[in-house]
């Protein structure tokens, strides 16, 4: 990643006026400063925040991931807390998928979560999609009021309310931030009656919470959302080149972060806009990158609790050693077709890593990802590099950690490295600590061996 060049304003704030108590005392928590250690964060996993009917009539259990700081080692009383959802076109994804940006937030300081969220619509019906993104927001707001109900346990501090989203994820984030009933139902009136409203959940024990920022990573909201004139600051990273969600005004996504960030900012409403020049539908998706937004959203959203937020533009250059993979090229690996694989995979990439669905994958871990043991096969018969990875995490270790035996055998079979570690972590390791044991056991016969 290239250094950023400030468009308008060249750096942040400091703190200095504290209006907000306890919070703002604490100078080094809620920023980039790593505060805690990894040891000192507890987390809390498949909580079950509601339930839901999806898109087929079937009753589907929504889950959350919390991340928060020892309570016995956190001296904050009240605690702000960030609400993360994931991308994947409304179709895919997994809550997962956002750990680490929770892990590290609450590092530094804050309460964290990654929710589940109902997925899917009927593509060949029009106008579907439009369902599945209010569907998305009413879980959104079925998660916020489990977390009120629970602020008192989990320690956070419900004026404090913050959600953030890559893709999809953004958009349900922006969505939940400015969209309310009435807007909804100005254009598309039958959504309520025919899908319920958007707080059916909310009850007498909820608190009342209202967002106090979004984190929007190449998201967009159509324009009827601006209405009311309720607006809430935002942080937004949009490459200008996405064909996805354009960074601009489009009548398949509406409003970008760029038209988002001329409507905050006419309003006097404080906003951050990085805009990757050369950019598409996947941005600062390496490590590198992650920690980058983590420590932008966590000085960006300290900066509105402390009342010194300062509206900036920033660019910043793409990083040209990765590349986007079409919706074609996912749909033949998806469906393990050897034909379309033939036709759409270009060998000479076999190994690069690609941008896929929010996360930075190469042919082999995508295949294992979506499960296709098929695309597995092909990719592996293509002399693909068994130890090659975007992240840290090989083939062999995504096949562990995804409880994929076959895959698991195909890959040692084929001469994949079962000492090879991602920050200390093994293929084996992995299969332990998300509880595969048959995985286990037939990793550890294979090192006796």
């Amino acid at each position: 990643m290239k250094s950023i060049k400030p468009l308008l304003i060249i750096c942040f704030v400091l703190f200095t006026s504290y209006v907000s108590g306890q919070l703002c005392d604490q100078d080094k928590r809620f920023t980039s400063v790593e505060y805690f250690l990894d040891s000192q964060i507890d987390s809390l996993k498949n909580v079950t925040y509601g339930n839901a009917i999806d898109y087929k009539g079937k009753s589907q259990n929504l889950k959350m991931d919390f991340y928060f700081p020892d309570n016995k080692l956190d001296t904050v009383e009240k605690r702000p807390f960030i609400l993360l959802i994931h991308g994947g076109g409304f179709v895919g994804g997994q809550k997962e998928g956002f750990a680490y940006h929770c892990k590290e937030l609450a590092k530094r300081g804050y309460v964290a979560a990654t929710m589940s969220y109902r997925l899917g619509f009927d593509k060949n019906v029009m106008g579907e999609n439009a369902k599945a993104v209010y569907r998305a927001q009413q879980d959104t707001h079925t998660a916020l009021n489990y977390v009120s109900k629970q602020a008192e346990n989990l320690r956070i501090d419900t004026q404090w309310v913050f959600v953030g989203g890559s893709s999809a994820g953004a958009i349900t984030s922006l969505y939940a931030g400015f969209a309310n009933q009435a807007e909804w139902n100005s254009v598309l009136p039958q959504f309520e009656s025919l899908l319920g409203p958007l707080k059916a959940s909310e009850d007498s024990q909820a608190q009342n919470i209202s967002i106090k920022g979004i984190y929007n990573k190449m998201g967009a909201v159509f324009p009827m959302v601006f209405t009311s004139g309720d607006l809430i600051p935002a942080i937004s990273f949009h490459g200008d080149k996405d064909k996805t969600v354009p960074i601009g005004k489009s009548q398949i996504a509406g409003f970008g972060s760029t038209p988002i960030h001329e409507i905050l900012t006419k309003a006097g409403v404080c906003n951050n806009l990085t805009i990757v020049q050369g950019g598409g539908h996947s941005i600062y998706i390496s490590k590198e990158g992650e920690d980058f937004r983590i420590n932008r959203i966590a000085n960006f959203f300290k900066s509105l609790i402390c009342d010194s937020c300062t509206s900036n533009v920033f660019k910043d250059q793409v990083d040209n050693n990765r590349t986007e993979i079409t919706f074609e090229e996912l749909d033949a690996i998806k469906n393990g077709s050897i034909q379309e694989l033939d036709a759409l995979i270009d060998v000479k990439k076999i190994d690069k890593c690609h941008g896929i669905q929010g996360g930075l994958y190469n042919y082999l871990a995508f295949s294992i990802k979506l499960e296709s043991f098929e695309s597995l096969k092909y990719f592996v018969n293509k002399k693909a590099n068994l130890e090659g990875n975007c992240t840290g995490k090989t083939p062999l270790m995504y096949a562990a950690k995804y409880g994929q035996l076959d895959a698991v055998k195909l890959l040692l079979e084929n001469g994949a490295d079962l000492k090879s570690t991602n920050n200390g972590k093994s293929a084996l390791d992995y299969a332990s600590d998300y509880g595969h044991s048959e995985i286990k056991k037939y990793l550890e016969d294979y090192k006796s061996n």
